[in-house]
Formats: structure tokens, C-alpha cells, sequence
């Protein structure tokens, strides 16, 4: 069996944005943007080369105010942040002198980097979006009120953020994913669910719009879906799903 060796990630400082990135070695397909879910460790290299194996320039940035970018986390909504870095991208920005040019994005994130993309698919270069285990409604989970505590006790500077900021959060005026979105908007996203997830609940999902229901994938057999967890059978799907 042919051994297959992952390429090492390089790294983009594009304006207020910094993170990982990797390019396919032939004309891309596009360009896949990682909206990581929280708390979780940036470290993506196994999944960004097998979207690369498959022809995609793929992109893994870090919110403003986590890891070692600068900034305060959720001053604003993170979904600025990933309009800002399409623009820069199309703009032709060269990150590590390796000029990019885009058709399009696809943002894939997961959990609170779902409700992230949801809330970012309003940018005109997205063409899909796929959401696995998003929050609908951050007002709806209550664990969120315990989790800013556990964030600043086990991933001490990891996320830097005000409790003024983290309130927006917890009560769902900061990052509204599908409220606003047009019509035309909302057909861009597939949303990804695990059966058993019991993160996500069923009074989220009947928040959602009845056109955006009928775009719901759901794998009866699987928890709440982070990066990590992406099996085979559902990273077969998203590429279905993005060609």
C-alpha cells in the first residue's frame, strides 16, 4: 500500500488575519476556508492535505484574540474576519510570496466555526458553505455560561477576550447566523448533523428556516461533528458536496 505523505503547512499573515495554509499543486478547484470550532487546538495538517490531495488551495485562520494572532476574541463577530481575509485573498494579497487568485470560497466550519461560516456566507465570492454541528441560537446553550470560565482555566491565553464581549455571545447578538441572511444566501449552506449529538438540540434546528431544513444531512450513528472527527463517509459527502 502506497504510504501517503502529508506536505508541510505554511504560514499567511494577511492583513489582520494569520494561520495556516496550504495549496494544491495543480490549478485549484477553489479555495476551502476552516472555520475551527472552540475550544480547539489549531492544528489541522492531516485534514487541510487530504482537502489539498483533492484539489483545493485550503486556508485555517485564527479568530483575532486566540492562539498567537493579536486582538480581542469576539470584540466582533469572527464572521468579519472571514469576509475580510476573501476580500484579501481576491484582492491577490500574496501570502509567504505565493500569489492567489480565487474563483470562489467554500467555508467548512464546525460547531461555533459553523455558525461562524453561516453567518459569513453573505460574502459575494462564497459559493458554499458547509455547516457541521452549528449553533443555531447561542442564547439556547446553556453550557456557554460555564465554558468562558473553563476557557480561561485550561487554555490560559489561548483565548483573550472581555466579559462584555463574551455577554454578546451568550445572549446570541453577536454572531446571528441565518437571521439575515436573503433568500439566495441561505441556498449556499448544507448543514451536516450527528444523530446523537446532544450539543446541538432539536429546538435549534427548528429555528431554522423551513428552505434551510431541507438542506440537513444527518448521520443517525455520530455525535457532534468537530474537525477531528470527520469520517470518512462524511468527508466523501462534503466533497460531493463542494465539487
Amino acid at each position: 500500500m502506497k504510504q501517503t505523505i502529508n506536505r508541510k503547512l505554511d504560514k499567511f499573515h494577511i492583513g489582520n488575519s494569520i494561520g495556516d495554509f496550504l495549496l494544491a499543486e495543480s490549478k485549484p478547484k477553489g479555495i476551502i476556508i476552516l472555520c475551527e470550532g472552540m475550544p480547539a487546538l489549531p492544528e489541522r495538517a492531516d485534514l487541510m492535505n487530504r482537502f489539498c490531495r483533492n484539489g483545493y488551495h485550503v486556508f485555517l485562520p485564527r479568530y483575532q484574540g486566540t492562539w498567537e494572532n493579536s486582538g480581542t476574541f469576539l470584540k466582533h463577530s469572527p464572521a468579519k474576519e472571514i469576509r475580510e481575509l476573501c476580500k484579501a485573498i481576491n484582492d491577490s494579497i500574496q501570502p509567504s510570496s505565493k500569489r492567489i487568485r480565487s474563483t470562489h470560497f467554500i467555508l467548512i466550519g464546525t460547531s461555533f466555526g459553523g455558525s461562524v461560516a453561516i453567518d459569513a456566507a453573505d460574502h459575494p465570492s462564497v459559493r458554499r458553505v458547509i455547516a457541521l454541528s452549528p449553533v443555531i441560537d447561542f442564547a439556547l446553550m446553556p453550557d456557554l455560561k460555564t465554558l468562558g470560565t473553563h476557557l480561561k482555566e485550561f487554555y490560559p491565553g489561548a483565548y483573550r477576550f472581555e466579559q462584555k464581549d463574551w455577554n454578546k455571545l451568550l445572549n446570541g447578538k453577536l454572531i446571528q447566523p441565518l437571521l439575515k441572511l436573503s433568500s439566495p444566501t441561505r441556498k449556499k449552506i448544507q448543514i451536516i448533523l450527528g444523530g446523537k449529538d446532544t450539543t446541538i438540540s432539536p429546538e435549534q434546528i427548528k429555528l431554522l428556516p423551513i428552505t434551510v431544513q431541507k438542506q440537513i444531512l444527518t448521520y443517525p450513528a455520530v455525535g457532534h461533528i468537530s474537525f477531528s472527527k470527520i469520517t470518512e463517509p462524511i468527508f466523501n459527502e462534503i466533497l460531493k458536496l463542494i465539487a
